[in-house]
């Protein structure tokens, strides 16, 4: 004896499979030089694939990355430029008598990077004057010269003697002030070579007979003169 009867069907729920072997897609990024490639791979929701109303696999089924690469070609690079060197000493002066100029250079180099594979050269000067205002510094005073001769040659006198400076270390440039200040130095001694003569006004005789006037009254009364009161005189008059 027989009756008839349905199958019973159960829920099946998806479940990934393992993920498949990176695959590159497409050349290198660029035309030259280091570039990146696209890498996929993929996986597919059969262990085991859902049935009877279960729930799909969660997630994505492909998974991307980039790997570097190097085109066979290299890349043009320009030359840009380095940093400027520190400044480098003034030069001698430009003219071996008069005035002349000073100058001081300094120099970058073309090498933040160099040019490379027939890229371009950087451009502008690889050298630079200093161009700046600056003003004007003494050079360090000379040795002193001889003592010069006594001022008088009898009596108390000076003697001096002097010194000089250029105003050239550096000289002022581009509008810069001079050198405050005096270019000679002096120093003096006193000096006594002799006393000087005593001089005496000679008086008219008592038989001329020219009749004396003012001027000569006053000659006769007036005091002698004599190298004290000379010395004295001058030192007053310094």
């Amino acid at each position: 004896m027989s009756r008839s009867c349905k199958p019973v069907y159960s829920k099946v729920n998806g479940n990934w499979g393992s993920w498949g072997q990176w695959k590159a897609y497409g050349a290198c990024s660029g035309t030259c030089g280091e570039g990146r490639r696209l890498l996929i791979r993929e996986r597919t929701c059969n262990r085991p694939t859902p049935k009877c109303g279960g729930r799909r696999c969660l997630g994505p089924s492909i998974q991307i990355k980039y790997k570097s690469c190097v085109n066979n070609k290299k890349c043009k690079e320009d030359g840009v430029w380095g940093t400027w060197q520190t400044w480098g000493d003034f030069t001698t002066c430009s003219k071996t008598c008069g005035t002349g100029t000073k100058a001081r250079h300094r120099v970058r180099y073309c090498d933040n990077p160099s040019p490379a594979n027939g890229g371009a050269n950087c451009q502008g000067n690889k050298r630079e004057r200093d161009k700046s205002m600056w003003d004007g510094k003494w050079s360090a005073w000379g040795q002193w010269g001889h003592f010069r001769h006594c001022s008088e040659t009898c009596g108390h006198g000076v003697r001096y003697r002097y010194r000089y400076r250029e105003c050239n270390n550096p000289e002022p440039e581009n509008g810069g002030k001079k050198c405050p200040g005096s270019l000679k130095d002096e120093e003096f001694k006193r000096c006594f070579l002799q006393k000087c003569p005593k001089m005496r006004m000679k008086l008219p005789s008592k038989t001329s007979n020219i009749k004396p006037n003012e001027n000569s009254i006053k000659n006769a009364t007036s005091p002698v003169i004599t190298g004290d009161s000379v010395s004295q005189r001058n030192q007053t008059s310094e």
